[in-house]
Order: C-alpha cells, then structure tokens, then sequence
C-alpha cells in the first residue's frame, strides 16, 4: 500500500487511480494533508479556517461510495482547499 505522505503531489489523474486500485483512501490522504496543513499554518498562515472534521467526514463518505464501487464523479474522494483572495485598499 501506498503510503498517504507519498500523495503530497502526485496529480488528480494519479491521486484517483490510486483510489480505483485500493493503494491508498481517502481517509488516509486527507488526515495526511491536515496534518501537513497544521505543520505549516504556522510558518504560511495560508489558511483562515481549517475544517478537519468536515473535511475527514466527506472523506470517510467518499471512501464508503469508492468502496462499494461507485464511480459517479471523477474527483470522488479529491481533497480540495480553497483559496478566495481578499482586496484591501484601492488596488481591487
């Protein structure tokens, strides 16, 4: 199996295949991204709010429908951030 710290950049494509192959699950991927995105909020501060429990519920759930061989959405089980840029001052 692989391990969840070797997903840190592979693409959506590889990440998803991974999936399909049982290499490695959602759950595991995305406990693994909060736990890099804590590491680092410190040093980055490029994150307003974290949400872990939301983030490991949808995962959980992801990992249930890939597990009974659901396929609906390609991105099924893909951690995503976001990222919303706010402008201060005149130059928005």
């Amino acid at each position: 199996m692989v391990q969840a710290v070797g997903t840190s950049y592979v693409s959506i494509a590889e990440l998803a295949a991974l999936y399909r192959q049982r290499e490695v699950s959602p759950v595991e991927v995305t406990q693994h991204l909060l736990e890099r995105a804590v590491g680092l909020q410190e040093r980055l501060h490029a994150y307003i709010t974290l949400t872990p429990e939301l983030a490991l519920a949808e995962a959980r759930q992801a990992e249930a429908a890939l597990l009974r061989g659901e396929t609906a959405s390609p991105l099924l089980g893909i951690p995503v951030a976001d990222h919303i840029v706010i402008g201060e001052g005149d130059g928005f």
